[in-house]
């Protein structure tokens, strides 16, 4: 995964006040459409859903465009957001309809959907290989997982989000969370004794 900051959205001050969160500004001010408290919740957001989209979809190219999309759509379904959830699981609910609207974009194009990835550098110290080795071997196990079993995976312990939130983002009950969480780190499990 890239370690580079993620900047999509221009920082420019805010006019909010330091005891409200951007969410509840935006909220406030939603019915009048001023664009500052819209931008700051987006910035405010875009670190999160490019993390999420990243280790959905495995490329920062595509992440990226995952979360222009993902902003978009948000700003064009802010009025129907209805505070039954937060507003960053509703988010991350639309960041999940993206990701896997790009998923089915680039297997219908893509005969093989992994692409090759460019070798590291050889010059690298031997603590930066193995710690680069067992981050591609984290992202390749949890590339081998299918899509929604990676995506709980990642909604729970990449996002932290609880299992009613993850619920929530994935639109299904909790114990199909729980189900498909509890397979996915059985899958996880396997496949990392049969690489020891």
């Amino acid at each position: 995964m890239n370690s580079r900051a993620m900047t999509i959205f221009p920082q420019t001050p805010s006019a909010a006040s330091a005891s409200q969160s951007p969410c509840e500004v935006l909220l406030e001010s939603r019915s009048t459409l001023n664009t500052d408290p819209q931008a700051q919740l987006l910035r405010d957001s875009q670190d999160i859903w490019f993390r999420f989209c990243v280790a959905n979809l495995h490329e920062v190219d595509l992440a990226t465009e995952a979360v222009q999309e993902t902003a978009v759509r948000v700003l064009q379904n802010l009025r129907a957001f209805e505070d039954r959830s937060t507003f960053r699981t509703w988010s991350l609910g639309i960041a999940l309809n993206v990701c896997r609207e790009i998923r089915r974009r680039q297997a219908r194009y893509l005969k093989d959907a992994s692409l090759a990835r460019p070798a590291t550098s050889a010059e690298e110290p031997p603590s930066q290989a193995c710690q680069a080795e067992q981050i591609q071997q984290v992202q390749a196990f949890l590339k081998s997982l299918p899509p929604r079993q990676r995506e709980v995976v990642t909604l729970r312990y990449f996002e932290g989000l609880s299992v009613e939130q993850s619920a929530t983002v994935m639109k299904c009950a909790a114990g199909t969370v729980k189900a498909t969480l509890s397979q996915a780190i059985s899958n996880l499990r396997k496949r990392w004794e049969r690489s020891s």
